[in-house]
């Protein structure tokens, strides 16, 4: 596929959904709707969807308060879950809710904060690149906003898999590159997807849980049908790690999520050659990885005993959203005409 440079200029800026999921989120909550509200993106081609997945600290109400303008506008919509369903859940609820005239959705987690380009890089990106349907950018630590954090990568390893994607060596110093590159995942933290995606290929894989991996799984999926993951260097965003789940109860979930997605994600888009390495490795490392405390042994086990139990079950089908109006299928598009099935 060639690559266009994103710098060219793209005239007649297409509508853009902006979606956020948020579990207490807090005060990030606001500061990051605060760059989605400063973006140089007109406010008539977007539109903010805030999917509440069952908050108790405020940060939704807080946030309703402060852009009561903006949901007076329409420009915001809250929309809120009475208990918490997960990442995958939260914003396929947030998706569907968008408007269909969109032709981008972004993803967009509580805890990243946007330059005011950045929309407007990817949406370049995403015009001079009809060849993909998900585009993620560079995204540096809030805390550090020297530091790069993950700009996407390739699944290369059979024994790391999904754990430890290798970034292309060219993207390693991203002040260095000036047209984007094609990944199998982006950074999915911030990641602008055609509303095609979401009609050809389907939402995001619920079966994942509260979180771990599903956004991964949604690109390759997403790939069979011909929709390509791609970086865009000149969109930047601002993330703080994992800022929904630092407690310590919330870090057994998530290590026992870790292993059992992992299992999973593996067994559905790696060779089937990797299977054996993938589990053999991890488990021989398992003892060093709980005497090092990097994973609770009660997580661990029960990981590994749902995973193996998911892999033997069918994969569940997808929903898909209803299809637009049928100029959506240009020729030569991924996912145009008929395509009802994956590409071999």
């Amino acid at each position: 596929m060639a690559m266009i440079d994103v710098t060219q200029r793209t005239p007649n800026l297409p509508k853009v959904s902006v979606v956020i999921a948020s579990l207490n989120g807090g005060r990030l909550l606001i500061e990051g709707l605060e760059s989605v509200f400063a973006l140089d993106y007109s406010p008539r081609l977007r539109e903010v969807v805030v999917v509440d997945d069952g908050s108790d600290d405020g940060s939704v109400d807080a946030a309703k308060n402060q852009f009561a303008d903006r949901l007076l506008s329409s420009e915001l919509r809250v929309i809120r879950n009475e208990i918490p369903t997960g990442v995958p859940a939260a914003y396929n609820r947030g998706i569907r809710e968008t408007n269909p005239d969109s032709k981008y959705v972004l993803k967009l987690d509580n805890d990243v904060v946007l330059p005011p380009d950045s929309l407007n890089a990817l949406v370049r990106c995403a015009e001079n690149n009809p060849g993909a349907g998900i585009f993620g950018g560079t995204v540096y630590f809030r805390s550090h906003p020297d530091r790069v954090q993950f700009v996407g990568g390739n699944l290369t390893s059979p024994i790391r898999g999904p754990a430890k994607l290798s970034s292309p060596p060219r993207v390693l110093v991203p002040e260095d590159i000036n047209a984007p590159i094609g990944v199998d995942a982006v950074n999915s933290c911030m990641a602008l997807i055609r509303r095609r995606v979401f009609e050809v290929s389907g939402l995001f894989p619920e079966e994942y849980g509260l979180y771990e991996y599903e956004d991964y799984d949604f690109a390759f999926h997403a790939r069979k049908y011909g929709f390509l993951s791609m970086y865009c260097p000149h969109a930047v965003a601002y993330h703080e790690v994992s800022a929904t789940s630092k407690d310590n109860a919330l870090s057994v979930v998530r290590a026992r999520l870790r292993v059992r997605n992992g299992l999973v994600f593996m067994w559905r888009f790696a060779p089937k050659s990797w299977r054996f390495p993938y589990v053999a490795y991890n488990l021989a490392k398992l003892p060093v990885d709980v005497l090092r405390r990097r994973l609770p042994l009660s997580a661990a086990v029960v990981g590994w005993l749902d995973g193996f139990r998911a892999v033997g079950r069918s994969t569940p089908s997808r929903e898909r959203l209803p299809s637009r109006s049928p100029t959506t299928n240009q020729p030569n598009a991924p996912g145009s005409g008929d395509k009802s099935v994956p590409l071999s």
